[in-house]
């Protein structure tokens, strides 16, 4: 009976993504038609303008101290991270951060696929102590889990997964699927504690039944990383310039706040999946395109609006490329940034309004990205990140 109760709930799952596909296409349309206005009459008559030297100067002061003081920190620390990668999504990009900076501070990292056909020869050749991993119940299903608990109880492993929202977030209740994870993670066959890019606040609110079954939590916000991320020198040929995910939220949010900025200015759209713009951008390609564009535009999802969540991994690299940008205020963003280090605003229209006017004020622009700047690479790169981590990891020792 529950079977076909979870099978019920999928079902109905999927047709409601139908429909709201269905009521996307002619959003997307209408974005398409908006942004080839914009390309075709926005083209910038605006005075030249270079990155600021004093941003490019000071992003490589920074930028090179922490990579001077991070690099092979951490390499006697006797961790050996084992990645499961995620298939699509923020999470190939968190992850794919954090395994390059663990590695730069001399931390070993290994990756395995889902339903990877070498799993096992994988893991016995790498001998790992802390398994990453998602707490989906597709990954659960296809992982060996009587394997790794042999594994854990012959070696030491900290299994440390990432929870994924409920099945019907951000309401209380539990699906059959949801109840099924928390009854494993209960048993003790699939994790031994949780990490995220979300406040503790929202774990605590929103996974209360993991959190009362005494399961301990790591927020683990995005950062800048380094080694990719920092302010280049050159001529700014766009008024905007984003790259970004495609699927229906996204297609909302761009509706909202951007249909006005596509039509009006000439920019750069980038992302897969995308019927208008360019293909998507590497990791280490952004720099330039950042360097090249006045703002970086930043809506963000209604859930991070509404709810204490989280920043996204585009603050940070946008802040550390020494790039302006408006996003939205969140009821998290003044843990991370001051007031005059990054411009947010409440809806819409404010969005379109802050563009409007900092489009044209170069110098007004520059000293808040400065700002912003300075911040991310003395609090909030990836390296920081990893201290947080692995101190997390030290007062986990007896889960191990």
């Amino acid at each position: 009976m529950q079977h076909l109760t979870a099978r019920t709930q999928n079902i109905a799952h999927y047709i409601t993504l139908l429909a709201d596909y269905a009521m996307i296409m002619p959003k997307e349309w209408a974005l398409k038609l908006a942004y080839n206005r914009g390309q075709r009459c926005g083209k910038s008559t605006r005075p030249d303008e270079q990155t600021a030297p004093d941003i490019v100067e000071t992003g490589q002061i920074l930028r090179q101290a922490v990579l001077t003081d991070y690099k092979l920190r951490h390499q006697n620390s006797g961790y050996r991270f084992l990645f499961q990668m995620p298939k699509v999504g923020v999470g190939v990009i968190w992850f794919q951060d954090l395994i390059q900076c663990l590695e730069y501070t001399g931390i070993p990292c290994a990756t395995v696929e889902r339903d990877d056909p070498q799993f096992h020869e994988k893991w016995e050749a790498f001998q790992p102590n802390v398994f990453i991993s998602m707490d989906l119940p597709e990954v659960l299903r296809s992982l060996d889990l009587d394997y790794i608990c042999r594994y854990k109880k012959a070696h030491g492993c900290f299994r440390f997964f990432t929870p994924v929202v409920k099945h019907w977030f951000p309401k209380p209740r539990l699906s059959a699927e949801d109840q099924w994870r928390l009854d494993l993670a209960r048993s003790q066959k699939s994790v031994d504690a949780y990490f995220s890019m979300m406040v503790d606040e929202f774990f605590a609110d929103h996974f209360a039944e993991w959190a009362r079954a005494g399961f301990k939590y790591l927020a683990l916000p995005h950062g800048c990383n380094p080694i990719d991320h920092y302010p280049l020198a050159a001529q700014k040929e766009f008024d905007y310039f984003m790259a970004t995910s495609h699927g229906i939220d996204r297609v909302k949010v761009t509706w909202r706040y951007m249909r006005p900025i596509l039509a009006r200015y000439y920019g750069l759209w980038a992302g897969p999946k995308w019927s208008f713009g360019a293909k998507p951008i590497p990791s280490e390609a952004m720099p330039s395109f950042y360097a090249r564009t006045r703002i970086a535009p930043n809506p963000l999802m209604r859930f991070l609006i509404q709810l204490p969540a989280e920043i996204t991994d585009r603050t940070f690299s946008v802040a550390a490329c020494g790039t302006f940008q408006i996003t939205d205020w969140t009821a998290v963003t003044d843990r991370f940034f001051a007031a005059d280090e990054l411009v947010r605003v409440k809806g819409e229209k404010e969005f379109f309004k802050a563009f409007q006017y900092y489009i044209d004020r170069p110098e007004e622009r520059n000293a808040i990205a400065l700002k912003a700047l300075r911040r991310v690479f003395a609090e909030h790169t990836y390296f920081h990140r990893i201290d947080r981590l692995l101190s997390f990891l030290e007062a986990c020792r007896e889960l191990f």
